[in-house]
């Protein structure tokens, strides 16, 4: 009974570690979503990165255009573009040893990329509330 209670023990032990580990998990999942707190004196430059035949992107610079926000589209299709893109992902990296996916458009504002966004429409969204409530 005893060793069934040291065994029982060292499970538990075991079981806490492994969830408080999880807590801590590497990745480089970031910035998936719009957050003004990013932009507390406002936004001075987008840069939009879409790939042609991309549904996603030409969305985005619909949804961009039809609000009056000015932004320049890069194609990523350009080889100079997409080193220079590749560059500045991995150098956002947190973690250079993991690995990271992107999914277009890349969206770069202020020098901050936006490369894995969740939802698009749910980002562009907020972006223009920001901007909107900026200019107002």
């Amino acid at each position: 009974m005893k060793l069934i209670r040291i065994l029982f023990f060292i499970i538990a032990i075991l079981l806490i570690e492994k969830v408080i580990a999880q807590d801590t998990i590497k990745t480089n999942d970031i910035n998936r979503i719009f957050e003004s707190s990013l932009f507390p004196g406002g936004i001075k430059n987008i840069n939009v990165y879409s790939r042609q035949g991309c549904g996603r992107c030409g969305s985005v610079t619909e949804q961009l255009n039809s609000a009056n926000i000015s932004f320049v589209e890069f194609d990523y299709a350009i080889d100079s573009i997409q080193r220079i893109l590749d560059y500045k992902i991995y150098n956002s990296l947190p973690y250079k040893n993991l690995g990271y996916s992107t999914r277009f458009p890349v969206i770069e504002i202020d020098s901050i990329l936006f490369f894995s966004i969740e939802n698009h429409d749910d980002f562009v969204k907020s972006l223009k509330e920001f901007i909107k409530g900026k200019d107002d």
